[in-house]
């Protein structure tokens, strides 16, 4: 909660789930959704992203992940989606 002298209250919000299918953890879903706020230039950024990730084994994994970001202010507002991917191999 945001109380900001001549400026109207805010209320910022986080939340995430982590889910998994399989009992071994192999197979992993995971939403988050944050909200940040700006002082210097009265900025809201609200960031949701899903990720998936799958355990190759114990020492490499892949991840796929989507983001949106929206930043709106007073003056301008901002939108991006970015995916990106990665692999990890560990030795």
């Amino acid at each position: 909660y945001i109380n900001e002298k001549g400026q109207k209250d805010r209320i910022l919000q986080n939340y995430a789930i982590n889910w998994s299918p399989f009992p071994d953890g192999a197979l992993q879903f995971n939403i988050a959704y944050n909200e940040n706020y700006r002082t210097e230039d009265h900025m809201v950024e609200r960031i949701f992203q899903p990720t998936i990730r799958y355990n190759l084994s114990k020492r490499s994994y892949v991840d796929l992940s989507y983001q949106l970001i929206r930043t709106r202010g007073d003056i301008q507002s901002i939108k991006s989606d970015l995916l990106s991917t990665s692999l990890k191999i560990f030795f």
